[in-house]
């Protein structure tokens, strides 16, 4: 899925009388999402979303980063010891990231997380200073 279209909630529907399971985005959650680093080195983005079913549960998480005059997406977060995640399948996913061109000062974050349903969760922007 190409991190620069937002995610679509997709909900499984009932075939005449057959109906699959659905899962809302009421079955997503997150709390925080955590950043370390500074403009000098890779930032480390991490966060936990927690789901009703389970971790497994999880497909895809996107964050967005925004300044006055930047913005960039990230789509690779994982919980599987790479690429930034230090532990595998404990539930935080995480990611290594540069922001090339970014400059010191105040900036938002938000999460997209997708479930292997189709439901998706859209954080509230949090704020954060870089420097």
């Amino acid at each position: 899925m190409n991190a620069q279209h937002r995610l679509k909630t997709t909900l499984a529907a009932c075939v005449l009388s057959s109906c699959a399971t659905v899962s809302f985005a009421q079955d997503i959650s997150v709390s925080d999402i955590f950043i370390k680093g500074t403009l000098d080195t890779e930032l480390a983005v991490s966060l936990s979303p927690l789901h009703a079913e389970g971790p497994t549960s999880i497909e895809l998480i996107a964050v967005e980063l925004a300044g006055e005059t930047s913005f960039w997406n990230f789509s690779d977060f994982n919980d599987e010891g790479t690429g930034g995640d230090s532990v595998a399948g404990d539930g935080i996913w995480s990611q290594a990231i540069r922001l090339s061109g970014a400059e010191a000062g105040e900036y938002k974050v938000k999460a997209y997380i997708l479930d292997v349903h189709g439901a998706e969760l859209e954080t509230d922007y949090q704020a954060f200073i870089l420097n």
